[in-house]
C-alpha cells in the first residue's frame, strides 16, 4: 500500500507540475484557474499531448478528466497516510 501511495503521489506531482508550468507559460494563469472558461484551453490541452476525440473541446475535456483523477487520487493517498477517513 505504501508503494502504491508513493506512486500516486509521484505521478500526481509530475502531472500537476507539468500542467501548472504550461498554464503559466501559455495563459499566465495559476492552476487554481484551470476550470475557468477563458483563453485557449483546447490549445493548452493539445500542447500537453491530449487529442480531441472529434467532440468540441475534446482535448480540454480529457485534460480536466485527468486533472480530476489525479487530484482525487492524491487526496485519498494523503488521507490514508494521515490516517484520516475520507
Amino acid at each position: 500500500m505504501i508503494q502504491d501511495d508513493h506512486r500516486v503521489l509521484c505521478d500526481g506531482w509530475e502531472f500537476l507540475q507539468r500542467l501548472g508550468n504550461r498554464l503559466r507559460v501559455m495563459e499566465n494563469r495559476s492552476i487554481s484557474d484551470l476550470d475557468e472558461e477563458r483563453g485557449d484551453m483546447e490549445g493548452l490541452a493539445r500542447r500537453l499531448g491530449y487529442r480531441s476525440s472529434g467532440r468540441e473541446r475534446g482535448a480540454y475535456r480529457e485534460l480536466l478528466r485527468d486533472y480530476d483523477r489525479h487530484t482525487t487520487l492524491v487526496r485519498e493517498a494523503y488521507l490514508r497516510i494521515l490516517g484520516v477517513e475520507g
